[in-house]
């Protein structure tokens, strides 16, 4: 039996999930809590934190060292992922639409100032989360009410729970942010109730909870230090729609991909589909296109693009889509192992997206340069660990001896902030390793003949 243990702060926060799924498993675990007061020393440790933050969960000698990649591991691992693909699909569609609610709470929990703070949770509560909530109250409404997937618990209900407890009840209440989702209120309570999930709850440490700051906002300077514990017991382009859900019901051919004609999000999940040798109908559409059609919430559910319509059912998150492909295909992983360093590969590069967005924005032209200069201090880490992984594995590929699903995503994003109007110059002069690395995925992978022929767009 592999020997676990999971490092981050005495909170729930990221690690949460984990920590349920320990406990619903049985499997003995060593919850290895530190202080914040501890924390600017131990995040030093490139070992131990190789991206900076936490949780990390160590796994005998091994360590995945992003929360998403560590709930995903387990939650396969342990049974609680789906029980086929498309449950699987369903799981991540969940998962990431939990994680666009959480980068529109930014704003306010980076707030310093109380009144710009309040403007900015009201408009969070009135505005940036409704089609997000209205998407989780529906999907577990349409599941029967208890159950985001299937008809037993899932990661999905972990991390739907994680967050609505969190967001309920602990530090960073937000006060009737689910007045408007009886059905969410519905399955949380109900979640709580779970024997099992109660038993957890009242064994776990009481403790303040933040989202996103892993402890670091001045607010959550109340952690208090406990000694690890061993056991997880102890603590813890026909549109005719026959049905509605998170997979609509299609009369179309069996992978259609709907995006804009751009690579962007949808690039990856073309790119996945090529090299499995299989055809697809790329139905790009454009802006004028999107303004009519983006209200149709049965094809495009969270009103964003692109969704991925397979055998007539659709897949409406774009990372869920590529993860969907990938893993039909045998394209993230040959193992356990294999398939954690791909979703770290993944969350590492979305941490570098989240960074982008102050040089999108920003219209004044000094301030965008600086930017841009802070953008590209800000990534230093991971970029430098996104080498480590390269050299580790032979300079290629970033997981096994072929393109997996890391290796399109990355590309892609690389590609799009290296070649298109959104290019920031000098992003890779730092880093040879991974100029050298685009470049043989461009010229030599199996990939060759795709770049050279499809669509050439400017995004």
């Amino acid at each position: 039996m592999p020997n676990y243990k999971l490092v981050y702060f005495n909170a729930r926060g990221r690690a949460e999930p984990a920590r349920i799924l320990f406990y619903l498993k049985g499997q003995d675990f060593v919850d290895d809590r530190f202080s914040y007061e501890d924390w600017p020393k131990l995040k030093e440790n490139k070992k131990e934190f190789p991206m900076g933050k936490g949780p990390i969960l160590h796994i005998d000698t091994a360590v995945i060292p992003q929360s998403r990649a560590i709930w995903r591991y387990l939650g396969k691992k342990f049974g609680y992922f789906g029980r086929t693909e498309m449950e699987e699909a369903k799981n991540d569609v969940i998962i990431e639409t939990v994680t666009d609610i959480e980068l529109k709470m930014m704003p306010h929990y980076l707030a310093t100032d109380d009144a710009k703070r309040a403007e900015l949770i009201q408009a969070f509560k009135d505005t940036t989360s409704k089609p997000f909530y209205h998407y989780l109250s529906d999907e577990v409404k349409a599941n029967g009410g208890k159950y985001f997937v299937g008809n037993e618990i899932s990661l999905a209900d972990i991390v739907v729970f994680n967050h609505l407890d969190i967001m309920t009840d602990s530090t960073y209440k937000i006060e009737g942010v689910l007045d408007q989702y009886p059905n969410l209120v519905a399955f949380y309570e109900a979640f709580r109730e779970d024997p099992r999930i109660k038993s957890y709850i009242e064994k776990r440490p009481t403790t303040s909870a933040c989202i996103h700051c892993h402890g670091l906002h001045a607010h959550c300077t109340s952690l208090v230090n406990v000694a690890p514990v061993q056991s997880s017991q102890q603590l813890p382009v026909s549109r005719r729609l026959r049905s509605s859900g998170l997979y609509t019901t299609i009369t179309m051919p069996r992978f259609t991909v709907k995006y804009f004609d751009a690579r962007g999000r949808a690039e990856p999940t073309r790119m996945l589909l090529t090299l499995a040798k299989v055809d697809f109908a790329d139905d790009r559409f454009t802006q004028e296109e999107w303004a009519k059609i983006k209200d149709d919430k049965k094809l495009f559910p969270l009103g964003q693009a692109p969704v991925l319509i397979v055998d007539g059912k659709t897949i409406p998150h774009s990372r869920a889509m590529a993860r969907f492909v990938a893993l039909e295909y045998d394209l993230c992983g040959k193992t356990n192992a294999e398939k954690a360093h791909v979703d770290v590969v993944l969350e590492t590069g979305s941490e570098i997206e989240q960074k982008l967005r102050p040089i999108f924005t920003e219209q004044d032209p000094e301030k965008k340069v600086e930017a841009v200069k802070a953008f590209k201090e800000g990534i230093v880490r991971q970029m430098k660990y996104f080498v480590e992984l390269l050299k580790e594995n032979g300079g290629k590929y970033f997981v096994g001896k072929g393109p997996t699903l890391a290796d399109a995503m990355t590309f892609n994003f690389l590609d799009i902030l290296t070649t298109s109007k959104y290019k920031v110059d000098g992003l890779l002069d730092p880093y040879p390793e991974l100029q050298e690395y685009m470049r043989h995925f461009r010229e030599e992978s199996p990939l060759k003949s795709y770049f050279a022929s499809r669509p050439q767009t400017d995004s």
